[in-house]
């Protein structure tokens, strides 16, 4: 994602003078800002780049009470970096109408994504595989101790099933 970087700490406020109109609109109030702002984005702390971890502890509280367990949290380093979140919903569109492209444009997770799909493709049948022969086995042998259970009992190997309403032989 594009980051925002302040150079040697410098502080720049701007003021962006909105107009308000109230209307009356069949009988419900209608409120139209006119403002010179195009849209409204959001930018976040980098802790990557400020190299924050989670050094803290701190008691966890329980009902407003301090209980016995200790946390860890992140402290966070001051670093004059922060990430525009390219991923809002609102507003994706103008952020990436906004940006240059190679800012916004999307990355490629594998360079040859084809092969990288036909290997876990094989890993995922062998592993499937693997679980089917598993359940199988597990079956074989709950049968085989079925058909002791009912050898020591007496009974005959096998149930009478019973027909559904309607089936023909």
């Amino acid at each position: 994602m594009p980051t925002l970087v302040r150079r040697h700490n410098e502080v720049e406020i701007q003021i962006i003078p909105v107009s308000v109109c109230v209307l009356l609109i069949a009988s419900w109030y209608c409120l139209t800002l006119q403002q010179n702002a195009l849209f409204i984005f959001n930018a976040q702390h980098d802790c990557q780049h400020a190299k924050c971890t989670a050094s803290g502890q701190r008691h966890q509280k329980q009902e407003r009470q301090e209980s016995g367990v200790m946390e860890s949290f992140i402290e966070h380093n001051a670093v004059d970096c922060f990430v525009i979140n390219t991923h809002t919903l609102h507003n994706a569109h103008l952020i990436r109408n906004t940006l240059p492209r190679e800012l916004t444009r999307p990355l490629a997770l594998f360079s040859d994504r084809r092969a990288k799909h036909h290997e876990l493709a094989a890993k995922l049948r062998t592993t499937k595989d693997e679980q089917r022969l598993a359940a199988k086995k597990k079956q074989d042998e709950k049968k085989v101790a079925d058909e002791f259970a009912a050898a020591e009992s007496g009974v005959s190997g096998s149930k009478p099933r019973k027909r559904k309403a309607g089936a023909v032989n």
